[in-house]
């Protein structure tokens, strides 16, 4: 992504991936032969809100992400998305973590500080750059 899509239009990326990834799974289900299954407007609410935010936003961003910060920095940022869906599941399910597993969440935590560190540098010479530039 960094290398070969930087050039190009953040929100056609997405649009491009998500649908195509889309045609495949719907071929994919057609295919089976999979009983077709009519949510509700509960349901269909559900999966527009999935569809729009979950998906293609977060897609958005995230390549919105590699261009801005780069891939070593995304990279090192982007354990805290299963390390923040843990974290929910002790919350609010009543899951317990073995202390082999906290371990983990301080590894990724001391990974995702260091990542910080490296952006803030990157994002604070960009404005100071920038300052003087402007003055």
């Amino acid at each position: 992504m960094q290398w070969f899509l930087r050039p190009y239009n953040t929100w056609m990326i997405t649009t491009l991936i998500v649908v195509g990834a889309g045609a495949v799974l719907a071929l994919m289900w057609l295919a089976r032969g999979a009983d077709t299954y009519v949510p509700g407007w509960f349901g269909w609410t559900a999966i527009l809100f999935q569809s729009v935010v979950a998906t293609y936003l977060g897609r958005m961003m995230t390549y919105n992400a590699v261009k801005i910060i780069g891939s070593g920095q995304f990279t090192l940022l982007a354990p805290l998305e299963t390390m923040l869906t843990i974290v929910w599941s002790v919350l609010f399910l009543d899951e317990r973590l073995a202390p082999l597993q906290w371990l983990g969440a301080v590894l990724i935590l001391v990974g995702a500080l260091l990542a910080a560190d490296a952006v803030w540098q990157q994002v604070t010479r960009r404005w100071h750059s920038e300052l003087r530039t402007s003055s």
